[in-house]
């Protein structure tokens, strides 16, 4: 059995355009990420929200790597860092291949503060908001749960 492994990162978007564009933009990446993460095992969820991405991957290490590896050259990124990659017991999207949770200016629920913005969410923040976005049905209905392929 692969060990479990997850890997957390927040970006800045380079994506030019109006809202509508970086949207539809936006919604292309959540869809090839479903499709390319189900046929790797891997599940994930993906916030967006005032220009930063936040996005989790969990699943075995190697195609994990190699997902973010494309994702650091994707020139829609930029100031890309690297929150957190360590292994886990369980994962925390298991239905998700790329669950894509909607975001005001900041995570609300964050610990006691309510203002907690999403650039500057911990790991542990950022985790615990997807799947609190997951679990209140606040993730876009375009895309429902796909469990990975061999799951």
């Amino acid at each position: 059995m692969n060990t479990l492994h997850r890997l957390l990162y927040r970006s800045e978007a380079s994506i030019a355009g109006s809202r509508q564009t970086v949207d539809a933009v936006v919604d292309g990446i959540v869809a090839a990420a479903r499709e390319a993460n189900a046929a790797a095992g891997i599940t994930g969820s993906l916030v967006f929200s005032s220009g930063i991405f936040v996005q989790a991957l969990e699943g075995p290490l190697a195609p994990l790597e190699a997902i973010f590896e494309r994702i650091c050259h994707d020139l829609r990124h930029r100031q890309m860092q690297l929150l957190a990659m360590h292994t886990a017991s369980e994962r925390a999207f298991p239905d998700w291949s790329m669950a894509r949770s909607f975001a005001p200016m900041d995570l609300t629920g964050l610990g006691t503060e309510s203002d907690v913005r999403l650039h500057r969410a911990s790991a542990a923040e950022a985790i615990r908001a997807m799947r609190g976005a997951i679990l209140t049905g606040t993730v876009q209905d375009l895309y429902p749960p796909a469990r990975p392929e061999g799951r």
